[in-house]
C-alpha cells in the first residue's frame, strides 16, 4: 500500500538544453542535453513543503 501512496506524489519530468556553439563565424554546432527528473514531495513540515530530487 506504501508504493502506492508514494508513487502517487511522484512526478516525472523531461528537460531539454540546447546549446550553440560557434567555433568560427562560418560553422555552428548545435548540442541538445536531455535528462529525466523525478520529483518526489515528501510532505509538510511546519511551514515547508519537503521534495526530493533525482
Amino acid at each position: 500500500m506504501m508504493d502506492i501512496l508514494q508513487n502517487l506524489n511522484q512526478k516525472t519530468y523531461r528537460l531539454e538544453t540546447i546549446v550553440y556553439e560557434q567555433r568560427n563565424p562560418f560553422y555552428t554546432i548545435q548540442k541538445s542535453f536531455t535528462r529525466n527528473v523525478e520529483v518526489y514531495y515528501l510532505g509538510k513540515v511546519k511551514e515547508n513543503y519537503q521534495f526530493q530530487k533525482f
